[in-house]
């Protein structure tokens, strides 16, 4: 019989029924696969979700990773955009192993895909080329860079005091990112490429350009996601994907002059990580190859003037800290620690096992029992869970058994702010807010510097408060830091709305 049997029946049930049979097909295909992720895991306990974090619909639709910070290692399973088996820790022994072995647990590079969107860089790469990339980068960060970093955030945060007025007693911010974000920018760009930028700069375009610098950073900065993943022609659909790929050129634009400009004159004495990097570049052989907190304080009034007062301690009558008191500002870098602890800026750090291993997990009882991994299955370190880590453990990890004991077994109390927490000894491998290990985040000299500086000049002639206090009536302070500090997870941690009023203090 030559014809198909689909030849017999009418049109459109013989289009059903195809369209039927793909359907089971699909599912008898994905329930396969995921039968078969589960195995990997060994049928351990966990999540089981069908968007994972890092496909574009899940950070147009919210963009949460759903973790459960009460358990030190579970499973995760995902479905779109592609069937993955994962475990996640948050024991710090476990994650202190992750993180320590590079050669066990290389770095899972397929996270970081996306923003290889300009070039191979040290975030993105492992092995070799990572070595490679460390090597050229590592020796820009340096103190002299670190210092750089100090006077380049001071510079901004006394220029935007002065675009506030000196007799203005009160500055509302509709949103705490309306002031972060560009004193952020604004350091990258002066000790980071060496180009400064008045904080009143928002019109100001060069010839041969259509956008500011600091108009094109800010928005590449935005919109990154969106201009690495979607296709070219989907920026013509509307004048804000437009505006985000202008924005892209613009800064590949100004970052061509500035190379441009930086070659012709290497002898020149600077120490900004771009010259930093284009000497080193520059210098290699052929062989070598080349370089292809004040949110939490609106709530947290009684922890604010503690800072304030540590800060006039070390600062008297002067409201501009030198750089030699870095180290004496102990209490601001607890601060900006704690504030790192319930807040990290990266929720999970990717890793993969290249072999056959075990983790050590802690039980509820203090005993340290294996977790088999097979290799090949991806392993997230998750931040989160590590910094609040108390919760409900478990009995056995095989099995569906958890005890409904509520231990402090990292952090006394890891719910409230309390930055003293830092002043004196705490588990070092519950606390990796810039990860660890030989992967640790390279600039994390660079951020704490600009932190410090920024938030010391801020606290000692500001008192920062919520600006619309009687939309938290009645709450208590969990519940407002709740409210007022809800984000989003994307790249980084993102807070969704914080309005503040800045408030002058007595000279």
């Amino acid at each position: 019989m030559s014809s198909s049997f689909l030849t017999f029946l009418p049109g459109k049930l013989g289009i059903q029924l195809l369209a039927g049979s793909l359907a089971v097909l699909t599912l008898i295909n994905v329930s396969f696969k995921t039968w078969k992720a589960l195995q990997k895991v060994g049928f351990n306990p966990g999540f089981r979700t069908f968007i994972g974090p890092e496909s574009l619909l899940c950070d147009l639709v919210g963009g949460y990773i759903p973790y459960d910070v009460s358990r030190d290692v579970m499973t995760w399973i995902q479905v779109y955009p592609k069937i993955r088996a994962m475990f996640v820790i948050a024991d710090p022994n476990a994650a202190k192993e992750v993180v320590s072995n590079r050669a066990r647990f290389p770095k899972y590079t397929a996270t970081y895909t996306v923003l290889e969107y300009f070039g191979s860089n040290i975030l993105t790469t492992e092995g070799e080329e990572w070595k490679h990339q460390r090597k050229l980068t590592a020796p820009t960060f340096s103190e002299k860079n670190n210092r750089l970093v100090w006077e380049e955030t001071i510079r901004v945060i006394e220029d935007m005091f002065s675009c506030w007025g000196v007799n203005n007693q009160e500055v509302p911010v509709n949103h705490c990112l309306d002031i972060t974000l560009p004193i952020t920018l604004m350091v990258i760009s002066g000790a980071g490429f060496g180009r400064r930028i008045p904080w009143s700069e928002d019109t100001i375009v060069p010839p041969g350009h259509k956008m500011s610098f600091k108009t094109a950073l800010h928005t590449v900065s935005n919109w990154i996601i969106f201009i690495v993943v979607l296709p070219k022609w989907v920026f013509w659909l509307s004048k804000k994907l437009r505006n985000a790929y202008l924005a892209k050129d613009e800064f590949v634009s100004y970052m061509q002059e500035m190379i441009e400009q930086r070659r012709a004159n290497l002898d020149e004495e600077r120490y900004d990580l771009f010259s930093a990097l284009l000497r080193v570049n520059e210098s290699s052989t052929k062989e070598e190859g080349r370089l292809g907190e004040d949110e939490l304080f609106a709530i947290e009034q009684e922890e604010q003037e503690k800072l304030f007062q540590h800060i006039l301690s070390i600062l008297g009558d002067r409201y501009i800290p030198n750089y030699e008191e870095f180290n004496a500002l102990s209490y601001v870098m607890a601060v900006i620690n704690e504030t790192l602890r319930l807040f990290p800026s990266v929720t999970i750090i990717p890793k993969v096992a290249a072999e056959d291993t075990t983790l050590p997990v802690t039980l509820a009882d203090g005993r340290v029992e294996p977790v088999f991994i097979k290799g090949g299955t991806e392993v997230y370190v998750n931040t989160t869970g590590l910094h609040y880590n108390r919760g409900f453990t478990y009995e056995y990890f095989r099995v569906f058994t958890y005890s409904s004991t509520r231990l402090a077994k990292y952090w006394d109390d890891p719910n409230v702010f309390s930055p003293s927490r830092f002043l004196g000894d705490y588990n070092r491998d519950a606390f990796m807010p810039f990860s660890a290990g030989a992967r640790a985040c390279i600039g994390r000299g660079f951020g704490e510097t600009e932190m410090v500086a920024a938030l010391t000049m801020i606290i000692r002639k500001y008192k920062v408060e919520i600006k619309n206090p009687e939309a938290y009536a009645g709450m208590n302070k969990f519940e407002q830091r709740e409210k007022l500090l809800a984000n989003r997870a994307g790249l980084t941690v993102t807070p969704l709305s914080v309005p503040l009023v800045f408030k002058k203090r007595d000279p």
